[in-house]
């Protein structure tokens, strides 16, 4: 079991930098890397799936539902251009660290990213689960579980691109990747208000 993919990503929990380490060990080509991502959005717009049909727009009368294009054109944006998203997300975290001191490649950056997605979209469905059940006995959450889920997936990726680019510590690269979404939530705020 540990040699398949689900065996790998439990035994991820149980040290995150040290199982980036393995999978990196196996050299996986670019096709491998792809279906990482591809994966990992596939299982998070399956847990994001209850709230995105609670969204779609109500059927007007006499027309066709459009709540399927609606949930179908999530799909399409989530499993084909979200990892498109990710390469260019990969590839700016790299060029990002190479100028700090970075010693990895393009290649291990992606499979950084990548890897720490696969990581946390069991707990991206936990999390989608427990929303789902907490809004269905009348209480709101207010998308606790998906942002503890957010801070566990950006921690992951911290560990997994700390080991690619052979940094020392993982806390900086923590706080580098929690501050840059902190600071543009904060620049669209101030945006917002003026």
């Amino acid at each position: 079991m540990r040699d398949t993919l689900i065996g790998r990503v439990l035994a991820g929990y149980g040290g995150v930098r040290a199982s980036f380490r393995m999978e990196e060990e196996r050299q996986p080509h670019e096709s491998r890397l792809l279906f990482y991502a591809m994966l990992a959005m596939t299982v998070i717009f399956a847990a994001r799936l209850p709230e995105l049909v609670r969204q779609a727009p109500p059927p007007q009368p006499g027309a066709e539902d459009p709540g399927p294009a609606f949930v179908g054109a999530l799909f399409v944006s989530h499993v084909l251009f979200g990892p498109l998203m990710l390469y260019v997300l990969a590839a700016l975290s790299h060029f990002v660290a190479r100028r700090m001191g970075g010693q990895g490649s393009y290649a291990s950056a992606r499979l950084a990213l990548f890897w720490a997605l696969l990581l946390a979209a069991p707990l991206t469905l936990v999390a989608g689960v427990l929303n789902s059940l907490a809004r269905l006995g009348g209480v709101d959450l207010a998308e606790l579980p998906s942002a503890v889920v957010s801070i566990v997936s950006l921690w992951f990726w911290s560990l997994c691109l700390t080991e690619a680019e052979r940094f020392e510590h993982s806390a900086p690269t923590f706080i580098a990747l929690v501050a840059v979404p902190l600071a543009t939530m904060a620049l669209l705020w101030l945006a917002g208000s003026v």
